[in-house]
């Protein structure tokens, strides 16, 4: 499945994208059993519902009301984060290359980072779809894990 990803507001792409949000809302794709796949797609979504423009767009599209819908994947969000956020780490496996940015994102936003070991962290980094430039964008994860990034 070709999962939704929010570049910019400004970025070209997001007549696609939009298209795919609209899709997942027809489907209703919120009330599925999420992964971890799903959570960085609704991530993603979320980041459009929140843009008046497009906003506006689905609502026409889908007579969703976005502030709704934005709590909605918020709660779902939380919802899968505090049941799995000690193993949260484990499950980047079930990710794709594309949604790694957005996975360092969510770890940092809710700071999943204080609840991984460093030796967890550890073999997170050494995996070969981990670019250490995605994650040294991400200034909480690297200052938790300081003495860990500085010998990668």
């Amino acid at each position: 499945m070709d999962r939704v990803k929010f570049y910019s507001k400004n970025d070209l792409a997001y007549g696609w994208e939009l298209n795919k949000v609209i899709e997942r809302i027809e489907e209703n794709a919120i009330e599925k059993d999420w992964s971890l796949e799903d959570v960085i797609e609704f991530f993603n979504i979320l980041k459009y519902v929140q843009v008046d423009r497009f906003a506006e767009y689905i609502q026409e599209k889908t007579n969703v009301i976005c502030t709704n819908y934005s709590k909605k994947i918020k709660a779902r969000i939380g919802k899968f984060i505090s049941t799995n956020k000690s193993f949260i780490i484990s499950k980047y496996d079930d990710t794709n290359y594309s949604g790694t940015e957005d996975f360092l994102e969510i770890v940092e936003k809710y700071k999943l980072y204080e609840d991984i070991s460093h030796l967890e962290f550890k073999t997170f980094l050494d995996k070969d779809s981990v670019p250490l430039y995605m994650v040294l964008k991400h200034k909480k994860i690297v200052e938790h894990f300081d003495d860990i990034v500085k010998i990668k």
